[in-house]
């Protein structure tokens, strides 16, 4: 299935987070449940996404999200996300439509 259609799925905005970020950083879910807010940085026409210390590596690495729809459902699920809870772990947990404090994973 080539990657835009399954960013076109209507709802599981958590689940199209996940792909995205384990997709174009070719993450490990454990690389992915590890990400901080702190390791994002928004810009322009991109996303950063700081990796610190991944499993093959000792060292971090960078990588960037330039497709726009993957932009997008990222900003999306950033908006859902209250201000005073955009600390600690990327993931939230997503509950009625809405993003709790409760962390998704492990």
């Amino acid at each position: 299935m080539h990657v835009s259609l399954i960013l076109q799925l209507q709802g599981y905005i958590l689940e199209k987070v996940i792909f995205i970020l384990g997709f174009y950083g070719l993450l490990r879910i454990g690389e992915i449940d590890k990400i901080n807010f702190s390791d994002l940085k928004i810009l322009q026409n991109e996303i950063k996404v700081n990796i610190i210390n991944s499993k093959t590596s000792a060292n971090s690495f960078t990588f960037l999200i330039t497709y726009e729809p993957a932009i997008n459902i990222l900003k999306e699920y950033l908006n859902m996300v209250p201000f005073d809870n955009r600390t600690g772990k990327f993931l939230k947990a997503i509950r009625n439509g809405k993003v709790i404090k409760s962390n998704y994973g492990k």
